[in-house]
């Protein structure tokens, strides 16, 4: 069966056994429950009151946090019109497999704008590369409660498109109403579970956004990954909890679903973590499934970042406690000990620096993403449906090792890298 199918009909059982009234795959402006298994229901878009005196009691309370139905896309003038070199087919491709992968970039075009967005963009699809990864940033879509601003995102969406770019967004970076700094998760979970919902509403398949904008070609957001690396202290506070990650991932991927069931979604996945700044480990998969039952029901993939910086990407050695790229096979086992073998893995980042020291030269950057792209055709063929290289370009920051990933130099020039990534996003 299929497993949407199975879904849907978990979810329409679960709004039975709450007594609110909605359908599956309904509007968004529509009254839909979002049941979190183990916490008490929440209404993201608000829910019509049932009979007090049926057996399923009284309907929840809305949850004062729910946000008003979003508001329609600005006009189709609003997206820059670029001049685009070449054909880029108005449909919209398949969708990425086994047979054939999704090569992407980090081309941070949320930075960009106008003119400089569309040169962003054209330089991006030089890559070779059909998709993006963009942070959905949450602080600037909705910076006061119920507020939507989306004209950043819009201009994303829309100058991608045009250059054959299918963006996968990242709803992220909570504003400062629903947690308690953008570098965490957040406290209102609804919240953002609503966010999410969104999002899939407005730019996943059939979207408010593509409807609006008819002479776009068409490049809907597909997938969206639930959040960027919330196992790492740097993204939770200082104390990831998988527990608290899985509870994020139960309330969102539901009202995602009921926005738009054409959507899918991918969450973040890694094989260890440590709540308490490495004095003691936890099973990060492991932790999720615990904290949720039916926890595979909630997800479509996983997204991993296998980062084996400076180290190649062939190297494993399981009682090193130094980065390693095939760590993604325990993500994997993990899945399949739980009975979800069906469920691929998206590498939604990759990458390794040329810093000046205590790096990669840029030789062997491409070398080792060569060896990466041929372990996704041989040894992970059959799961690894995805990969997007960090990043496009080299930029200057603090500390110097996360700016050199690109495989563009700050001036622009290509790296030895750039031939590596083109060669593998062509033969897919």
């Amino acid at each position: 069966m299929d497993p949407n199918s199975r879904q849907r009909r978990w979810l329409r059982r679960m709004m039975l056994l709450t007594g609110c009234a909605g359908a599956i795959g309904a509007a968004p402006t529509m009254a839909a429950p979002i049941v979190v298994p183990g916490l008490p229901p929440v209404c993201v878009f608000g829910c019509a009151p049932s009979n007090p005196g049926s057996p399923s009691g009284p309907a929840p309370t809305p949850a004062p946090t729910s946000p008003a139905a979003p508001a329609l896309p600005p006009p189709d003038n609003a997206i820059p019109r670029c001049s685009v070199r070449g054909r880029v087919a108005r449909a919209a491709p398949a969708g990425p497999s086994t047979q054939r992968r999704a090569f992407g970039e980090h081309a941070s075009l949320r930075y960009f704008s106008g003119r400089s967005l569309c040169r962003r963009a054209d330089l991006t699809r030089a890559a070779g590369v059909r998709y993006v990864r963009e942070d959905a940033n949450w602080g600037e879509i909705e910076a006061h409660r119920g507020r939507f601003d989306w004209r950043r995102m819009d201009e994303v969406f829309g100058v991608a498109a045009q250059y054959g770019l299918t963006v996968l967004p990242v709803p992220d970076a909570p504003p400062r109403w629903a947690g308690p700094s953008e570098r965490n998760l957040p406290d209102d979970i609804v919240a953002y579970a609503g966010l999410t919902a969104r999002v899939a509403a407005r730019y996943g398949p059939g979207g408010t956004f593509w409807v609006r904008h008819p002479r776009l070609p068409y490049r809907p957001a597909r997938y969206i990954e639930l959040y960027n690396e919330p196992y790492y202290p740097e993204f939770s506070g200082g104390h990831p909890d998988p527990a608290r990650y899985a509870r994020l991932v139960a309330a969102a991927v539901p009202a995602g679903r009921l926005a738009n069931p054409s959507v899918r979604f991918l969450i973040a996945g890694e094989s260890t973590y440590t709540p308490d700044g490495g004095h003691t480990f936890g099973n990060w998969i492991e932790g999720m499934y615990a904290a949720v039952p039916g926890f595979g029901r909630l997800f479509d993939g996983i997204a991993v970042h296998p980062y084996s910086d400076p180290a190649p990407p062939t190297f494993y050695d399981p009682t090193s406690g130094a980065l390693q790229a095939r760590r993604l096979e325990r993500v994997r086992a993990a899945l399949v000990a739980h009975g979800d073998a069906a469920k691929h893995l998206w590498v939604t980042e990759v990458g390794w620096s040329t810093c000046p020291s205590s790096c990669v030269n840029e030789r062997q950057q491409a070398a080792d993403l060569r060896s990466f792209f041929h372990l996704t055709r041989t040894r992970w063929r059959s799961y690894v449906d995805a990969v997007f290289v960090y990043a496009l370009q080299d930029y200057r920051t603090s500390p110097v090792r996360e700016g050199h990933f690109g495989v563009l130099r700050l001036n622009g020039s290509q790296k030895p890298a750039w031939s590596a990534l083109r060669s593998a996003a062509r033969r897919g």
